[in-house]
């Protein structure tokens, strides 16, 4: 953005000290007068200027749904790509895999992602270990991990 000139708010406005603020170029353009105060000026106790104008809070940027490839143990990979919604629960994020009813959890959305990738394998493993001993429940998420994952 180019920069015309300085707007100064002078003290007799404000009451403060002079404080220079950036004119957009485009906001002189066709002769229009630029006067008065463009912030709203809030003064703290201890007399201390605060000059800012408050902005709504920004969209959120986490997905949430996105789709997994791989997992984090390299002897597996994944035949399709895992469909993984994000949830924010307040400090945290909580990455589901709702085939299995698996979770990761993490600071982060991608360190949620990376825990649900491992627990995946993990959860590989432990299926194909007690295969002949798996109830009703734990043999449907078998059979659905067989078909999506496979060993390398």
């Amino acid at each position: 953005m180019a920069v015309e000139t300085l707007l100064h708010v002078s003290e007799s406005e404000t009451g403060k000290n002079e404080i220079p603020i950036p004119v957009p170029r485009a906001w002189n353009e066709g002769n229009q007068k630029i006067s008065g105060d463009l912030l709203p000026i809030q003064t703290y106790g201890g007399g201390r200027d605060t000059s800012f104008e408050t902005l709504p809070k920004p969209a959120q940027a986490t997905p949430t749904l996105l789709y997994i490839g791989t997992l984090t143990d390299d002897r597996l990979r994944l035949r399709i790509p895992i469909e993984v919604e994000i949830e924010r629960e307040a400090v945290f994020y909580i990455a589901k895999c709702q085939y299995v009813d698996e979770f990761g959890y993490g600071e982060s959305p991608m360190k949620a992602v990376d825990d649900l990738q491992a627990a995946l394998a993990e959860l590989y493993w432990a299926l194909k270990e007690d295969e002949k001993r798996l109830g009703r429940n734990l043999a449907e998420t078998w059979e659905w991990l067989r078909k999506v994952v496979e060993e390398r």
